[in-house]
């Protein structure tokens, strides 16, 4: 009887003896379809764009060595000091959570967000996204089944993140005849695209591809509802639907829940709405800072005896305050500047942070966190003011404001 192995090897030798060049595995060079070709090319293209724009960096696993000594290390610190619990682990698991997060190799959810052994069920993919349910079967929703419905999870949390290269393959595909799987695969958002390039066709291919990225995430939190038995668990309020989104450049991170109750099908789909929206990071300087503005909610932060006029330097650190309706406006800086610019500044911050909220109390920026973030974050960059005018900074920042219902508002 011949063996597998043998029958290769005399197919190998019959197609050398006609000529024909043959790979390492004993394929001949003919032996590759014209899809297989096709699909390389734009993939390779793809790539090699990329690499181009990012630096190679040093260390990192390299070797089976040093694989083996972090699960030694593993085993000694986390696993033999917690044996028990990962000894219950074995028999079963019951995670709360459902994390649909991408394959990039630096956004990886267990330690961005820290969880731990058994906490989170996962799946990642290209882009972090989710199929509509038209879409027929993969992976993705796959886990999202036995997730759903087998560990029973209480939420699913989709996890995307800046700089995202299928999201800039989506946003750089012309048509979506390719025969790409990358792009076949991102196609699939195509819906956040359209949605990016109708309400931001002014921004710099950069910052769509920003805008896109977190679109993208709240298409896949729509299309998860096109599953009836996560769609029942979301109406029954036994399931939860929440997005977030990585920033690596500067290390912070949003979060937001689908708001159920408030969405409405139109027909065509789901119309997206947003509770609960936070922004997780603390203040940390990268750099010497020209200014730095720092909102105060109330008098009970502890800055009113400090603060006894409205500038001071400490430790060669000069503070400036301005009091708009109850609500302190702090900048700080380093180097020698005019107080009344100062002053200025905040004042229009002020008038910015009301015209986009209607209403400047401590409890409308309590609620639109994310969205006075981001306004500072384009009024004032590295420390240097870049523009208050509202028709700019609506140019770059799309957030809703949730929208706090005052019956008197004092005039600022």
């Amino acid at each position: 009887m011949v063996q597998p192995a043998q029958r290769w090897s005399g197919n190998a030798e019959k197609l050398q003896a006609k000529g024909e060049d043959t790979d390492r595995l004993g394929l001949p060079s003919s032996y590759k379809s014209d899809a297989s070709i096709n699909s390389l090319g734009p993939v390779q293209q793809l790539t090699s764009v990329k690499v181009q724009n990012v630096p190679k960096t040093d260390g990192g696993l390299t070797s089976f060595d040093e694989m083996k000594r972090r699960f030694l290390n593993f085993k000694k610190h986390k696993y033999l000091e917690e044996v028990e619990h990962f000894q219950t682990l074995a028999e079963v698991q019951s995670p709360k959570f459902m994390v649909i997060a991408c394959v990039d190799s630096r956004v990886c959810p267990s330690n961005v967000v820290g969880f731990k052994p058994g906490e989170a069920f996962m799946v990642r993919n290209v882009a972090n996204i989710v199929p509509p349910l038209e879409n027929g079967p993969t992976e993705t929703n796959a886990a999202l089944e036995f997730a759903v419905n087998t560990l029973e999870v209480e939420n699913i949390f989709v996890i995307g993140h800046s700089n995202c290269a299928g999201i800039e393959a989506l946003m750089s595909m012309q048509d979506e005849s390719s025969h790409s799987f990358v792009e076949k695969w991102v196609a699939t958002a195509k819906a956040a695209k359209l949605r990016t390039k109708a309400d931001a066709s002014g921004l710099s291919f950069d910052q769509q591809c920003k805008n896109c990225e977190k679109e993208s995430i709240n298409c896949s939190l729509l299309n998860l509802l096109t599953y009836p038995w996560i769609e029942e668990k979301v109406r029954k309020e036994m399931l939860s639907v929440h997005g977030g989104y990585y920033d690596f450049l500067n290390c912070t991170f949003e979060k937001w829940t689908l708001d159920f109750k408030e969405i409405s099908n139109v027909g065509q789909g789901w119309i997206f709405s947003a509770k609960d929206r936070e922004l997780w990071t603390f203040l940390t300087i990268r750099k010497p800072l020209r200014m730095l503005p720092v909102l105060l909610l109330d008098d009970s932060c502890g800055f009113t005896l400090f603060f006894d006029a409205v500038s001071r330097n400490v430790d060669g650190m000069n503070y400036f305050h301005k009091k708009v309706v109850g609500l302190l406006f702090v900048a700080t800086t380093r180097v020698n500047v005019s107080p009344s610019l100062v002053l200025e500044l905040l004042q229009r911050i002020a008038r910015v942070i009301k015209d986009y909220l209607g209403t400047l109390i401590e409890d409308s920026l309590r609620k639109n966190f994310v969205l006075v973030y981001e306004l500072l974050d384009e009024v004032i960059d590295f420390g240097y003011v870049q523009a208050t005018s509202i028709e700019v900074l609506k140019s770059n920042v799309f957030n809703e404001p949730i929208v706090i219902d005052v019956g008197c508002l004092q005039p600022l």
